[in-house]
């Protein structure tokens, strides 16, 4: 599994900025949890979160998970189940899948 962020986001206290441009993205962690969803499935642990997002809070990635999906387990073990809407979150893709 790749990391998403390796050439360009970081998260400057509770928003994302392109290295870049400088742009400004509030929902940028949510948004990368999108594209992991699309590439590796709905699944994801703190672990593979953090890895993705380039992360290292703990914390900070187990609030994104919570507001993403519901939570299976506890503790070290929990894992998350990413619920997004294909027609609502993914209808910018609509283009590329007809």
């Amino acid at each position: 599994m790749y990391p998403l962020f390796k050439k360009g986001l970081v998260r400057m206290r509770n928003v994302w900025v392109c290295k870049n441009c400088s742009k400004e993205d509030a929902d940028g962690a949510l948004n990368a949890l999108k594209d992991f969803f699309l590439i590796y499935g709905s699944i994801i642990n703190n672990e593979m979160a953090r890895h993705w997002l380039q992360e290292t809070d703990r914390k900070y990635v187990t609030r994104v998970l919570e507001r993403t999906g519901s939570k299976i387990g506890k503790g070290k073990g929990a894992s998350y189940v990413l619920d997004f809407d294909y027609e609502k979150d993914f209808k910018h893709y609509s283009y590329f899948i007809k």
